[in-house]
């Protein structure tokens, strides 16, 4: 960290974990704190397991706003919900200066509400790398948000939503947003609660506009094996043999 008043310059702190700690939501406020002061240049942070709950959440989202040193933000495993996840949504909306590009939410309580607040914050978002909602009790309405997510955001390359309780028309919404995505590399959609191949083929043409995706792979990652895809074959991805 850098000493105040020397005429030479100090390395300061680039990475900081301090997962397990159990310090919950007034040791996120103090870190909040931290993140809010001008010298400070933190580049990855780590909260994972330390009962933050949506108080210890809105403190840290507050900090994100004007922090534009943070790239990347950790709290899985604590107990972020709906009014935490919203305060993310709008930190990291069209008018925040944060820097924030890889975000980990998984293991946390944001089922449908949060994930649907979450996703309308980031679609506008255009330094968002990496999203991370794996074990959120995710179900059809935030499956159609992350869809959503899919065709606006211009710079998401990496999403993980495995282990959550999609139905059919979630994975429909997750396939629809997916070939329209110009971005995305890496999707983890790993026992997300519905067997895929039992789902019906999505109709692209009744419930797209425009032409789809086209020049990537996409890696998507099931319960079975890791495929590499072309655009072309995102099309049967309802067909991959079961294991989603």
């Amino acid at each position: 960290v850098s000493t105040h008043g020397s005429s030479t310059a100090q390395p300061s702190l680039q990475r900081l974990n301090v997962a397990g700690s159990d310090f919950q939501d007034q040791g996120a406020a103090a870190f909040a704190r931290l993140l809010s002061h001008d010298r400070v240049a933190l580049r990855e942070l780590d909260l994972s397991g330390n009962m933050i709950g949506d108080e210890g959440t809105r403190a840290l989202a507050a900090s994100l706003q004007t922090n534009t040193a943070l790239r990347r933000l950790v709290l899985r495993n604590n107990e972020v919900g709906t009014a935490g996840a919203l305060a993310l949504g709008r930190a990291l909306g069209p008018a925040s200066r944060s820097g924030i590009e890889e975000l980990d939410l998984s293991r946390n309580h944001l089922r449908d509400d949060g994930t649907l607040q979450l996703c309308m914050g980031l679609r506008a978002n255009t330094r968002i790398k990496a999203l991370a909602l794996a074990h959120n009790c995710i179900g059809r309405r935030g499956a159609q948000a992350v869809g959503t997510l899919l065709e606006l955001s211009t710079s998401l390359e990496r999403l993980s939503i495995e282990d959550n309780n999609f139905d059919c028309q979630g994975i429909a919404a997750v396939t629809l947003g997916l070939r329209r995505n110009l971005r995305l590399r890496e999707i983890d959609m790993r026992n997300v609660g519905v067997d895929a191949e039992s789902c019906p083929k999505p109709d692209f043409d009744r419930e797209t506009s425009g032409t789809p995706a086209t020049g990537r792979i996409v890696r998507i990652i099931n319960s079975r094996e890791n495929r590499d895809l072309h655009h072309k074959a995102i099309e049967q991805l309802p067909h991959i043999p079961p294991g989603f």
